[in-house]
């Protein structure tokens, strides 16, 4: 089904380069779950597609960049990065007090719209340990403002005159999930893909760090952890590792590799053509994941903070790139 919405989303974009294969998928799949409904069947499909093929697509962009790369645009916007979260958080803090929201709840708004969406959501959730709603409430907001700058920062973009290399930043650190930062800088342009796809790497990295920091702040406020079977837990060392995403280990190796090799063109143009549509094949299964009726039973609070939350990081970075 997911593929079935991508080839004419791939199609449609190549019609309107403006608007890009990755939006119109993710509207075309949307659309599709609405008319639809809720439908089980498809869940295994689009979890796999919008999951792995995904990360199979950005793993891919390791054949484009070198360590040379990397370094470079690692300098330029790591601080644009550490200042965006910091903002975030700091905001987080007083709208949590003022809206009066639970503390999980706004942790996990917080982290999903700070680092990386879903996947930081996830990873705080396993030491949070929040009820099932609380977790669906925080990924429909987070996911409501993917999408929201999907559509219009490129278009932002432009209107700022913003070159390749800073849109890549720009989409790396205001756009929270990886899919959707893949979506908005594969629509402004190749170079503007590359930068954010390394951003976003280092952004997702700050996971670690996070949850650690998380699991401290919240240690006498969860319940007692049950023992396994055998009596025995992972280690701390063990646990930390577990939370470093394995395609993002993969993309440095295939880094490393064409740092090394010098591969052909024709393997990095092969490689960028198989990811394009790995990409858009992703975003047309998160559109069939889109429940529009969850968004709305969230409620009106953690969309305002979300909506505060992803304004903060939004004007921070736009400040911040036009200073540095």
């Amino acid at each position: 089904m997911s593929l079935a919405i991508a080839v004419p989303a791939i199609l449609m974009g190549t019609w309107a380069p403006v608007v890009g294969a990755p939006v119109i998928a993710i509207l075309l799949g949307t659309v599709a779950r609405l008319i639809m409904g809720d439908r089980p069947v498809l869940s295994a499909g689009t979890s796999f597609v919008s999951k792995r093929v995904l990360q199979f697509a950005v793993v891919l962009y390791g054949l484009r960049l070198s360590l040379a790369d990397i370094g470079d645009i690692g300098i330029k916007s790591v601080p644009i990065m550490l200042a965006t979260m910091l903002a975030c958080f700091v905001v987080a803090a007083i709208l949590a007090y003022a809206l009066r929201l639970d503390k999980v709840t706004s942790a996990l708004i917080t982290v999903g719209t700070a680092i990386c969406g879903a996947s930081a959501i996830a990873a705080a959730s396993t030491v949070l340990k929040p009820k099932g709603h609380v977790v669906t409430y925080a990924m429909s907001t987070i996911f409501l403002f993917n999408v929201i700058g999907v559509l219009l920062f490129p278009a932002l973009g432009h209107w700022l005159s913003y070159s390749q290399f800073e849109f890549g930043v720009f989409s790396g650190t205001a756009v929270n999930d990886t899919s959707s930062v893949v979506a908005a800088a594969s629509i402004y342009g190749p170079e503007s893909l590359d930068v954010a796809i390394v951003t976003k790497m280092a952004r997702t990295l700050m996971i670690v760090p996070i949850v650690i920091a998380l699991s401290l702040v919240f240690r006498g406020e969860r319940e007692p952890e049950k023992e396994e079977r055998s009596g025995t837990r992972p280690s701390f060392v063990r646990r930390i590792v577990s939370l470093v995403p394995t395609f993002i280990v993969a993309f440095v190796v295939l880094v490393v590799v064409n740092s090394v090799l010098s591969m052909p063109v024709f393997v990095s143009s092969w490689a960028t053509s198989i990811s394009a549509w790995g990409i858009t094949w992703a975003l047309a299964a998160i559109g069939l994941m889109t429940d529009v009726g969850q968004m709305r039973r969230a409620g009106v609070r953690p969309l305002a903070m979300g909506a505060v939350l992803w304004g903060t990081v939004t004007v921070v970075s736009i400040v911040l790139i036009r200073l540095l």
